[in-house]
């Protein structure tokens, strides 16, 4: 089922979804959503596994066996997937079939077409959830800065943070990236006029 980015963290709370498989064009925003899946739903008594793709495509078994067994050192399991691609969702169908397991699978993939299997199963499957992560526009650019220096206490004019969101492109990972700089270049200074 598609979801929206602002109903991530409360489907996660709810455990909505056995599976959740984010994609799309902007790889630091769909990194930042695979962490707050695994951030929302980790305790002390979480074991987390990552796979790649490829890994899983020549052993298809441990998918499967990850998923459907318990843990020796913790209560629930979460595997995270990355670089997910449309060979795997054969194997994700025959192993995703528990929507009531305490594991939680989280894919992470780039950009996928409408024409994709994986995108089209995990759109069709009501015990799934699925996530677009586009570019950033200008506003979400202009409003992570203002977030960000809030956080840091410090104020910054409206014309700079436009100014900023003007030259810092659309990808997330990179405008975190410089907006770390640049607080770190402030150092102590409360304010960027």
């Amino acid at each position: 089922m598609k979801i929206k980015a602002y109903e991530l963290k409360s489907l996660v709370e709810k455990k909505k979804y056995a599976s959740y498989l984010i994609y799309g064009q902007n790889k630091g925003l769909v990194r930042e959503k695979c962490q707050i899946i695994i951030d929302t739903y980790k305790d002390d008594q979480t074991e987390i596994i990552k796979f790649e793709n490829d890994e899983l495509i020549s052993e298809p078994e441990k998918l499967t066996n990850e998923f459907n067994t318990f843990s020796l050192t913790a209560e629930k399991k979460i595997l995270h997937i990355l670089n997910t691609k449309d060979n795997l969702t054969e194997i994700i169908t025959n192993t995703i079939t528990d929507q009531d397991s305490k594991n939680l699978i989280v894919f992470e993939t780039s950009e996928l077409t409408p024409k994709s299997k994986l995108r089209k199963f995990f759109e069709k499957e009501k015990h799934l959830g699925i996530l677009a992560c586009y570019f950033d526009t200008e506003k979400d650019v202009q409003e992570l800065i203002e977030t960000t220096f809030r956080k840091e206490d410090v104020s910054i004019s409206n014309d700079i943070s436009l100014l900023i969101a003007e030259h810092l492109g659309n990808e997330r990972h990179i405008i975190k990236s410089e907006l770390e700089k640049i607080i770190l270049y402030l150092k102590d200074k409360k304010e960027f006029k």
